[in-house]
């Protein structure tokens, strides 16, 4: 963003009023900037994470989350507002008149870096849009668009289209800064920035659709809204005026008085950037470029997690919605760094030319797949439980898995499995990790130490000695749970992954588990986590005839398949996934799209869902059609 100020003396401001038309009439025309067919490069943006960086105020770059190359370029003069649309990917960004009384120029370009569209945006006010210095993407509420903000002369919010851009309306106000988007209804939160010389010291909310307007008395800095748990965060500028080296937590409906603040000035020594991890812990994110450090901070706990030193100093920062990578440039560097949650780096961008004056990547709440279980009948030989998790992305994952028995006797489970074995197996088909009896580690494999106080501590202790559990780092790549019964025995158990270390850039990834199944009670019931605040879309299978081309035998010759919600309403259900049944969440037919997702079943007597899921606990039951029984799978598969 352009960091200066107009002035807006008495003096400044009446001959503001009195030249507003003359400037308007002598302003020299602003030539328009190259816009070619087709941009520089033309590779298409088509990860969520890709991240675009604002070039000097004279070109836009978006570059790849994999690498940091350049996917493409164009040529736009602008004031440093950047914004990424996070459902097609294409980017925002405008140039204010820089002449009193005039309206700016907002633009968007594709996912491939065409220009979609491009329109006026105004404020009633002295400046109108002198500088369009920020931008924000409202995609959730039931008033989707761009908001615009001012800050340098006077302020404003604007909020258009995301189709065409069409303003829809704005208000005057103050300088302010990025606005910070509610993704449940879209209100929009923002901190006045202008510095002790104004002394605005305001937080503004504003609805979606415009209509109402609130400010309440604030130090000046930096807002956040924070999806994870709801709260607003604020932070930064250690003028006279500002928030300092405090960060706070409000609730956003009393914005008035802050819950906590943390002193984090033992971390750094400036504020200068606030972001946030938008899925499991909600994480804070904060930039101190005269410390060249980012500061990780857990809100639940009130706690610095850890802080990092980065190569520049972290002026700008953005966090990619899917993994948690943190972008950050200095505003003055011709590079983009990209750095994991835990401060490692990942990339350097290539050379862009010029200084990296801004970025922004998709500001969303990025579901995933989260805890899992499955709880099934175990027997012995082939027909134990045998459960299967992808540990995707760029870090280790720390993670529990637990194999439980006698608990669920409390929950009037019958002919519970009296004395639960845990193997963990890699993709190779190694035994890595085995327990019998969570209180007693068994050393070997990736178990280097005595693990029954790591496993007090997680919060996820068996609550019966007989049941097993291992804590492991895992590395990227598919692991293989196996449950199994002390000398034979058989009985129904549960086996679960809960994941240890929701700040880290790797997650949870497709689940499946394999069992015998039969009938009543003894069903196979596999559950599992939607995190975030966004629907996810996944498929689910029930898998049995194709299990005996892999030499597994007795398999489920016709599984049915039943989708519950977490107050167990049936939402879903399939028996042969050639032929949809339509009630609850289904409304269409789903063969074709079953088809598309390259994981239809091979054999028409199997089942299969897919299904738009709202954040939540979700179990997946499997049966045997006309009460036969067998071998079964269940899978959950993430389409996104």
């Amino acid at each position: 963003m352009i960091s200066h100020y107009v002035n807006r003396s008495a003096a400044g401001i009446l001959i503001v009023l009195a030249l507003a038309i003359f400037s308007a009439l002598i302003a020299a025309p602003r030539a328009e900037e190259p816009n070619p067919a087709s941009p520089s490069q033309g590779t298409t943006s088509v990860d969520i994470g890709d991240v675009a960086v604002d070039v000097g105020y004279r070109t836009i770059k978006k570059l790849s989350a994999a690498d940091g190359t350049v996917l493409w370029s164009v040529n736009i003069t602008n004031d440093g507002a950047l914004a990424v649309d996070p459902s097609d990917l294409g980017v925002y960004t405008g140039y204010g008149s820089h002449g009193f009384g005039a309206p700016g120029r907002v633009y968007k370009y594709a996912a491939n870096g065409s220009r979609t569209w491009t329109n006026s945006v105004s404020v009633d006010g002295p400046c109108n849009f002198y500088y369009v210095s920020y931008a924000s993407v409202d995609t959730t509420s039931a008033n989707p668009g761009v908001v615009w903000t001012q800050t340098g002369c006077y302020g404003g919010i604007a909020k258009t289209r995301r189709d065409n851009g069409a303003q829809q309306w704005s208000v005057f106000t103050n300088d302010i800064g990025r606005a910070s988007i509610d993704p449940v209804d879209g209100e929009i939160y923002d901190i006045t920035n202008a510095g002790p010389q104004y002394n605005y010291n305001t937080l503004y909310s504003a609805s979606a659709d415009g209509a109402g307007v609130d400010a309440t008395t604030s130090c000046e800095g930096y807002a956040e809204l924070n999806p994870a748990d709801g709260m607003l965060y604020r932070g930064g500028d250690t003028r006279s005026s500002g928030c300092g080296l405090l960060l706070y937590q409000l609730n956003k409906s009393t914005l008035c008085c802050p819950n906590w603040s943390l002193d984090l000035s033992p971390q750094i020594s400036s504020f200068d950037a606030l972001a946030v991890q938008p899925w499991s812990g909600g994480y804070i994110y904060v930039a101190s470029a005269s410390s060249s450090r980012i500061v990780v901070v857990d809100p639940a706990t009130r706690v610095v997690v850890r802080t990092f030193v980065t190569r520049a100093a972290p002026n700008y920062i953005g966090v990619n919605p899917i993994n948690g990578n943190v972008y950050m440039t200095d505003g003055a560097s011709h590079f983009v760094y990209a750095y994991t949650p835990a401060g490692v780096l990942v990339w350097t961008s290539p050379d862009l030319g010029g200084a990296a004056v801004s970025i922004a990547a998709p500001r969303v709440v990025a579901s995933r797949l989260g805890n899992i279980s499955t709880r099934a009948f175990v027997q012995t030989g082939d027909n134990v439980m045998i459960g299967g998790f992808i540990v995707q992305g760029t870090e280790p994952k720390r993670v529990i898995l637990r194999a439980v028995g006698p608990e669920l006797s409390r929950f009037g489970v019958p002919d519970v499995l009296a004395d639960p074995t845990l193997e963990l197996y890699d993709g190779t088909g190694t035994l890595i990790a085995s327990n019998d009896n969570w209180q007693h580690t068994i050393i070997g494999g990736i178990i280097h130490a005595d693990q029954v106080r790591d496993i007090r501590n997680s919060g996820h202790a068996p609550r019966h000695p007989r049941e097993s559990a291992i804590i492991a780092d895992l590395p990227t790549g598919n692991y293989t749970a196996i449950v199994r019964g002390v000398n034979n025995t058989t009985g129904v158990a549960l086996v679960e992954v809960y994941d240890l270390s929701p700040e880290t850039s790797s997650f949870l990834g497709n689940i499946s588990t394999r069992s015998y199944v039969q009938t009543d009670d003894n069903a196979m019931i596999g559950g599992f986590i939607v995190q975030g605040t966004q629907p996810k879309r996944v498929i689910l299978r029930a898998i049995g005839p194709e299990l005996s081309q892999y030499g597994v035998p007795f398999p489920l010759p016709d599984p049915t398949l039943e989708l519950h919600d977490k107050s167990g309403a049936l939402i879903a259900s399939n028996d042969d996934w050639q032929h949809t049944i339509i009630g609850g969440i289904i409304t269409s037919d789903q063969v074709r799209d079953i088809r598309s997702s390259g994981y239809a079943p091979r054999d028409g007597r199997e089942s299969a869902i897919i299904a738009d899921l709202p954040p939540g606990n979700y179990t997946g039951i499997v049966r045997g059609k006309n009460i036969i029984t067998g071998v079964a799978l269940v899978e959950v598969y993430d389409l996104e």
